[in-house]
């Protein structure tokens, strides 16, 4: 989980590195909590050929990703532990988890058509038996039809692990335990206090401005008024 906090903070960076028109415009640019030493550390590792190169490699592949889920910025760990059933507690399978993470409750649309292949054919391979007159556990569904990913199970997200348990070898069960939700609900909070400290702070900023902004208009209409005054002193001195 940190390190995709970590992945989310570097990416907004990174993002505001690319908001600028040029290398020297992004590095006196620091953005807030980052100093001017940090952000000009960060501008040479964005703007160099290894960072490029990767960056070009990661959107080609997000370009390749088919289909989408609607979850938004919420943890799967968090979405799961909010989905639980009202009665028994229980946290939806796999399958109808994808469901809930890919299908608009709203409208009950699928966020595409392509999602709405994938979770029939894991709602039929759930309904058939196997070979052998077993039932195939949920996780070997979802490992069957979306594959599998080192250190990351589709549909859990990071932190969730497919578990084998000795009695059954081939029975297979993604383990995430409530450490997993508390750690999520830590995090959430952290945020919203980050969010907080964040709003203080642009808060802070804007009476700032107002305040200068004033302090200016004040300064001009007293120059004003001074001039118009010597200019009346003036005009008096031109009578006599």
């Amino acid at each position: 989980m940190m390190k995709e906090r970590f992945k989310d903070y570097r990416s907004k960076l990174h993002r505001q590195y690319k908001r600028c028109m040029s290398h020297e415009e992004a590095v006196q640019s620091a953005p807030l909590h980052v100093t001017d030493e940090d952000w000009r550390i960060l501008c040479d590792r964005f703007s160099s050929d290894s960072f490029q190169k990767r960056s070009k490699i990661n959107s080609d592949n997000r370009g390749k990703l088919e289909v989408n889920h609607v979850a938004g910025s919420k943890s799967f760990v968090r979405l799961r532990h909010d989905m639980r059933d009202s009665v028994t507690g229980q946290e939806p399978g796999p399958v109808d988890f994808y469901k809930g993470t890919h299908c608009r409750q709203a409208t009950g649309s699928w966020v595409h058509p392509r999602a709405s292949e994938i979770w029939e054919e894991m709602n039929t391979l759930r309904s058939q038996p196997t070979p052998d007159g077993t039932q195939r556990s949920e996780p070997e569904i979802l490992s069957q039809v979306l594959g599998t990913r080192s250190g990351y199970v589709h549909g859990f997200g990071h932190g969730a692990k497919l578990m084998a348990p000795a009695r059954a070898a081939s029975s297979r069960s993604i383990v995430v335990g409530d450490s997993a939700v508390r750690r999520a609900d830590t995090a959430e909070r952290e945020v919203q206090q980050l969010r907080v400290v964040v709003d203080d702070i642009k808060d802070q900023l804007d009476r700032q401005r107002e305040e200068q902004a004033r302090q200016r208009e004040e300064q001009e209409r007293r120059m004003e008024e001074e001039l118009a005054r010597q200019r009346e002193e003036q005009e008096r001195r031109m009578d006599d």
